[in-house]
Parts: C-alpha cells; structure tokens; sequence
C-alpha cells in the first residue's frame, strides 16, 4: 500500500530552513572523513541538554559492557510491547538524549516502554562493529523483558541500523519482531539503485553515501549485509512501514525497498509525504503532520 501526503504546515517549511541552514555547517557529503565529529558532538551534546522531561516521564540510563541506552517509560502503560529506537546522524552524530523530544512522544502516545539506543559513532566504530553492538542490546531485551513484543523504528542512518538488525534477527533465529518502521532510511551504501526522483532537499547531500562509505565502511564491503541491508531483502522482515519524503536523497532506498517487501510477499505499507525534508518525521507534535504520522505509526505498531 502507497499514500502520498501533502505537507501544508508553515512550521515544516520554517523547520526545513533551518535544517538546511544547520546542513550547511555540519555537511553530510562526500568529505565526511575530513571533518573533526568528537568536536561537533560536543556542540550538538550542549543543544540536546536543554531539552527537559516531564517529571511523569520516567527516564532509565543503562551503561554496561560497552552497550549504551536508555529506557523511556510514559506514566501509563498500555500494553506489553517495547518499541526499540535507532536515532539518524550519518553514523557519526546523535545520541538518545538529543532525540528525547521524539521518543518522550513515542512512549506516551503508543503506552509502550521506548528502548532508545546510543549505538557506537563513526569513524572510530566501523559498521559490523555498530551492528553487532546492537544486537547486543537486542538480546539483552529479550532476556529481561522475555513476555514483551518488540518493534523497531530507526531514522536515517538509524534506518539502516534497525533494518540491517530485522535481517540479522531473521539470520540468527532469534525472537522474532512485531514490527519495523523506517523513516527516510539509507538503505544502500552500494548505490546499486540510481535515484529515481527528484532531489531538491538540501538536509543531505546526494553525495552523503560516498562520505558514510569512507567513514564507517572499514575492511567491509559496500554490498554487504550491514552496508547495504536493501541488497538482502527476502521473505525475512517483519510487517514493516516505510515514510519518505519525495524529494529527499534517499527516496529511491525506501521506494525500492517497499517494492522488495512487496515482491516477497512482506506486508508492507510506503507513505511519501510531498514539501517536507529528510528526517523531518520525528518531528512529532511539533506540527499537524507529524503528530498525524506519529498516530500512524504507533497504530501500525499496535494492530
């Protein structure tokens, strides 16, 4: 199932400015390896602590062994599921606090415990060394919480890190997932599929791919399981749920990969928002649209 949305919002199109101008001083492009990104943390660390959480919110920090997250727990909980989140940053920016503005959201609005993740960055971290720490992290939910569903959402690079985790929990026969949700996911660090659309959003650019490639990829291949998860898309995800914008540079990862889920027969549903901008989703209910998507979302989680 396709849906195209139109975004009418004013907020949405101050927001892109804004993340366009913010872009502009932090490029993700083909020169990503030449840019000093423990000094742009500190930056981006100092922003995020502004952030304050409602006190009903309660907030769980687990520091162990080399994994890192955190749990988020709204003050009713309406069910058993635990939604585990994969923040964006190109694999080089982003933690789970910087993103607490979405999945405080998340939680209250689904009734679920959120598992937020602050997987290891690039470039000192290559991408088997981020899945593998994942995956970690994945098995220690099972064990704690064994009676619980759980579904994966992940943004942007966050994207690639949830959907490179769905094949590997297929490939290793773990616990099956309930669900995964991808908003504006890289998919393919091989460039295998040309862009099918239009680019004019300026968040990433269209050479961003080259720039992850040199950071993260490391002695591993380009078209391998974790670089390029798309590439390995069988009959072996979850029901899963894909939201893009179509003038973003990765319209063409979500695109191909709904149309793989479809061809395997994996119940899947593509939504394509028009006048927005990459990884505008977790906006949430910053704006009418996106607290629309975010009822979706946790409705598409649910059900």
């Amino acid at each position: 199932m396709i849906e195209v949305k139109v975004v009418s919002s004013k907020k949405i199109a101050k927001l892109k400015k804004r993340e366009e101008l913010v872009a502009s001083k932090f490029p993700f492009d083909e020169n990503m390896d030449k840019v000093n990104w423990k000094k742009i943390r500190k930056i981006v660390d100092v922003s995020a602590k502004l952030y304050k959480i409602p006190r009903h919110v309660k907030i769980k920090v687990y520091r162990k062994n080399g994994l890192r997250f955190e749990t988020i727990t709204p003050k009713k909980i309406l069910n058993n599921d635990i939604i585990i989140y994969f923040h964006g940053g190109g694999f080089v920016l982003g933690n789970a606090v910087y993103t607490r503005h979405f999945t405080k959201d998340l939680a209250e609005e689904s009734g679920s415990m959120v598992v937020s993740v602050d997987y290891p960055l690039g470039p000192d971290n290559k991408i088997n060394d981020i899945i593998e720490n994942v995956s970690a992290i994945y098995d220690l939910i099972c064990i704690k919480y064994p009676d619980s569903n759980i579904s994966l959402i992940g943004t942007s690079a966050g994207g690639s890190i949830a959907l490179s985790l769905a094949l590997k929990i297929n490939k290793d026969k773990k616990k099956p997932l309930k669900s995964l949700v991808l908003y504006s996911p890289l998919t393919d660090l091989s460039e295998t599929y040309k862009n099918m659309n239009e680019v004019t959003d300026k968040v990433i650019s269209k050479n961003v791919k080259k720039g992850c490639r040199k950071v993260i990829l490391g002695k591993y291949k380009k078209k391998d399981m974790y670089a390029s998860p798309l590439l390995h898309v069988r009959n072996n995800l979850p029901k899963t749920m894909i939201v893009v914008d179509n003038n973003e540079t990765l319209f063409t990862d979500s695109y191909v990969l709904y149309n793989k889920c479809i061809e395997n027969n994996i119940e899947s549903k593509l939504i394509i928002y028009k006048n927005a901008y990459h990884a505008f989703q977790t906006l949430s209910n910053k704006t009418k649209e996106t607290k629309e998507l975010l009822d979706i979302t946790c409705n598409f989680i649910k059900d």
